[in-house]
């Protein structure tokens, strides 16, 4: 169990090799024609995190996530959890809604001004993958992903994280 703590909202950074996001990333990259390792080259650059938040604005739409946050006394409920570096693990999502909602009207949604977050020791890629994919099974406000997202993510999970496509197959 790890502590809950609070953040000030523009703290915690998007993690950018999000299964979820990677077919609109690629979309992105193509319609900007930007270079290939636009999300990839450096996650804390301002205009990777920039355009990770608006693919996020577009998802918050989903499952009616936008309205939830925006709902007159609505607080957040789960942590986020970040990577020990602080990167988003779990709750990208959860955190662009916030966001949107605070820098929209800092008065009204003041109680966004700080997030509850929850912070991972140090750990592999292969880890925040697989703590992803099981937190994201989870039915709730989770979006569903789509035909395109999902084999994104076991080929890289195949390729570039070390799991045998039985594992990959298991985990999602």
């Amino acid at each position: 169990v790890f502590p809950i703590k609070l953040a000030p909202i523009g703290l915690p950074k998007y993690r950018l090799s999000n299964g979820r996001t990677a077919t609109r990333q690629s979309q992105y990259i193509s319609t900007k024609q930007l270079d290939s390792d636009f999300f990839e080259a450096d996650w804390e650059r301002e205009e990777a995190q920039t355009a990770q938040h608006s693919i996020l604005l577009e998802l918050i739409q989903g499952k009616g996530l936008e309205a939830r946050f925006t709902k007159a006394g609505t607080r957040q409920t789960e942590p986020l959890i970040l990577t020990s570096d602080g990167f988003v693990a779990n709750g990208n999502r959860r955190l662009c809604a916030m966001r949107k909602c605070y820098y929209n009207d800092r008065i009204a949604y003041e109680h966004y001004s700080h997030v509850k977050v929850v912070q991972l020791p140090t750990a592999t890629e292969r880890d925040i993958v697989r703590l992803e994919a099981e937190l994201q099974i989870e039915e709730d406000i989770k979006d569903d992903y789509t035909w395109l997202d999902i084999r994104y993510i076991v080929r890289k999970a195949i390729n570039e994280d070390g799991y045998t496509p039985e594992e990959a197959g298991k985990l999602y």
